[in-house]
């Protein structure tokens, strides 16, 4: 009943956020959404009352914007922007050589090109490194590791 009533617009699902947002005056619709729900998105230090409840839909760009400063992840989206915004951070020359590929334990792991590249930007990885933390805002990669790929 749940994925026929996302499909008819009753109930919209946000993916890989699992927030559902009551579309919908009818209880029902309320109950069955409540049912699907694993988990009160709801910090812990905010109480019942001082959130209003509303039937009314919200827009998304408010509900997304709330999610994000209740649960502190502004700081977590901003060091992770620097996979979209890599060739912007580093320069075309090596953007174009190097790809992101994750951020573990605060080590950003970088896949190069060749060897040649990975030996010049590790002589390089103090550049770098505040070139990449200037543009998050904060010290938040402390070290740099290179793979050839």
């Amino acid at each position: 009943m749940v994925a026929s009533l996302i499909n008819r617009g009753k109930i919209d699902l946000i993916k890989g956020l699992n927030i559902f947002i009551c579309c919908s005056n009818n209880p029902v619709l309320c109950q069955e959404r409540n049912k699907v729900m694993k988990k009160d998105f709801k910090p812990d230090n905010e109480s019942e009352s001082t959130r209003p409840r509303s039937s009314q839909p919200q827009d998304i760009a408010s509900v997304i914007r709330r999610f994000v400063s209740d649960f502190e992840m502004a700081s977590k989206l901003q060091k992770y922007s620097i996979f979209n915004h890599w060739e912007e951070i580093v320069g075309d020359g090596i953007g174009s050589r190097t790809k992101p590929e994750k951020i573990s334990r605060d080590i950003l792991y970088i896949s190069v090109t060749n060897s040649t590249w990975a030996n010049e930007l590790s002589m390089m990885s103090g550049q770098l490194l505040g070139k990449i933390n200037c543009y998050i805002g904060t010290e938040a990669i402390k070290g740099l590791r290179f793979k050839v790929k």
